[in-house]
């Protein structure tokens, strides 16, 4: 897998919580799994969490490190 396409897949998590590919194009691979995870828990506090939602985030972890082993 390319940066390139790991990096299409997060932006593509992130069209869950709203995030357009322009709103991610100046954030880092970090900074997206950051503001997932802030995301996810502040959720999780409302009670509003979706069940996928942990999963989701679990396979932006790894795609992050995928894109660290590519750098």
């Amino acid at each position: 897998m390319t940066a390139t396409s790991i990096r299409q897949r997060l932006v593509a998590y992130m069209a869950r919580y709203g995030f357009t590919p322009a709103m991610c194009e100046n954030k880092t691979a970090d900074q997206l799994l950051h503001i997932a995870a802030m995301l996810v828990q502040h959720r999780r506090y409302l009670g509003s969490l979706e069940p996928d939602e942990i999963i989701r985030l679990d396979e932006m972890e790894k795609l992050v490190a995928q894109i660290r082993g590519l750098n």
